[in-house]
C-alpha cells in the first residue's frame, strides 16, 4: 500500500511548485542525510527510520496567531516525502494520539496553511494525556509569546536519539520517549528557552519545571539549533536562561466546540512581567544536573542515556538550589 501511495505522491510532487522556505537562519542542522522539506509556513527534517520528523522549525508571528481559519482535521500522507509517510492505519487502535509538531492552531492563516499541519510528516505518536495536557499547554504559552513579542522562532520535535517506547503500525512508527521544544525571541531582549518533556501521563508539574537552556536541549537531542546564526549571537542566548523574562501565567487555555485550544490573554501581562523581572527563578541541581520532582515526591534527574535517575535520601543533602540555567 505504501508503495502505491509513494508512486502517486511522487507524481503529485513533480507537478507542484517549490514552496517558499522559512528563514533558514533559524533552522536546525541536517540529520544524517535525512530529507529536509520547506513549506511556506514551516520546514522539517524527515526521519524515514522512525517515520516522523527529527525537527519542525517555523516563525510564529502575532498576525499568524490571530488567524481565524477554523480547524478541520484532514490527516494525509506528505507528497513531498520521497520515501512515503505514515497513514491512518498506523495510528488506528494504537492507543496513541496523532500529535502535531507545529500545531494546527499556529496555522490559522488560511485553509491551505491549516491543511498543511495535517501531513503525517508533521505528526508523532503521543500519549493521549500528554498531547491533550502539558503539550497543548506549552503550545498555548508559545502562541502567547508570539503575541507579546510580535514574533518568535520555534523548533520542536521528538527526541529520536534517546530511545523509542515501541513501534506501531505496518510502517513501524517509532513512539518517542521524549519531546522537546526550543523558542528564540529575536527582539530587543534576544532570549531563548528550551523544554524537554517525557511522553507520558506523568508531566503534572508547572511548565517552568521543565524549562532548560537551549544548550541543554542540544546536548540531550544531539541537534544543533539556530546553527546558521553567527556564534557571537548564538552562544549567549543558548547557554543561559532567565525564567523571569518569559510570560507563563498570562495565557488561559480553554477548549472550543471542536476541541482545539483557544487562547485568552489576561489584562495583567505587563504588570506580571515587571514583577517577575525583578526576581531570579530558582532550580534544584545535583552534580550539575537539573532535578525534577516526581508525583510521589521523589527527586530525579535525566542521565546521559535519557533515563530517570533518582537521588537517594542519603544523597539529597548534595542537592543545591541556584538560578535556573
Amino acid at each position: 500500500m505504501k508503495r502505491i501511495i509513494l508512486l502517486l505522491t511522487v507524481v503529485v510532487f513533480l507537478t507542484q511548485g517549490i514552496s517558499i522556505a522559512q528563514n533558514q537562519v533559524f533552522l536546525a542542522n541536517a540529520v544524517d542525510g535525512n530529507q529536509i522539506i520547506h513549506r511556506t509556513w514551516y520546514s522539517l527534517s524527515y526521519n524515514e527510520a522512525y517515520e516522523q520528523a527529527d525537527w519542525v522549525a517555523y516563525e510564529l508571528t502575532a498576525t499568524e496567531v490571530n488567524g481565524t481559519t477554523p480547524r478541520k482535521d484532514s490527516f494525509k500522507g506528505d507528497f513531498k516525502i520521497t520515501t512515503g509517510t505514515a497513514g491512518y492505519g498506523d495510528y488506528a487502535n494504537s492507543g496513541y494520539d496523532r500529535g502535531h509538531l507545529i500545531p494546527a492552531a499556529d496555522l490559522k492563516m488560511s485553509e491551505e496553511s491549516m491543511s498543511s499541519s495535517f501531513y503525517y510528516s508533521n505528526i508523532s505518536p503521543q500519549h493521549r494525556s500528554f498531547n491533550r495536557g502539558i503539550w497543548r499547554s506549552l503550545e498555548s504559552i508559545v502562541r502567547n509569546w508570539a503575541l507579546t513579542e510580535e514574533r518568535v522562532y520555534v523548533i520542536t520535535g521528538p527526541v529520536l536519539s534517546k530511545g523509542i517506547i515501541e513501534s506501531i503500525g505496518e510502517n513501524e512508527i517509532g513512539v518517542p520517549k521524549y519531546f522537546y521544544k526550543v523558542v528564540y525571541d529575536p527582539t530587543d531582549e534576544r532570549k531563548a528557552i528550551g523544554f524537554i518533556l517525557e511522553n507520558s501521563d506523568g508531566n503534572d508539574l508547572p511548565i517552568t519545571n521543565y524549562a532548560v537552556t537551549v544548550d541543554s536541549v542540544e546536548s540531550f537531542t544531539g541537534l544543533d539549533f539556530y546553527h546558521n546564526l553567527e556564534d557571537s549571537l548564538e552562544e549567549p542566548f543558548e547557554s543561559t536562561i532567565d525564567i523571569s523574562l518569559w510570560e507563563f501565567n498570562s495565557t488561559v487555555s480553554t477548549t472550543s466546540n471542536n476541541g482545539s485550544a483557544v487562547n485568552s490573554r489576561t489584562s495583567s501581562n505587563t504588570q506580571n512581567r515587571n514583577v517577575r523581572s525583578t526576581s531570579t527563578a530558582q532550580c534544584e541541581y545535583y552534580n550539575g544536573r537539573k532535578i525534577y520532582t516526581g508525583p510521589r515526591g521523589g527527586k530525579y534527574y535525566i542521565n546521559s542515556n535519557g533515563n530517570k535517575t533518582y537521588v537517594s535520601g542519603d544523597r539529597r543533602s548534595r542537592i543545591v538550589r541556584r538560578a535556573c540555567n
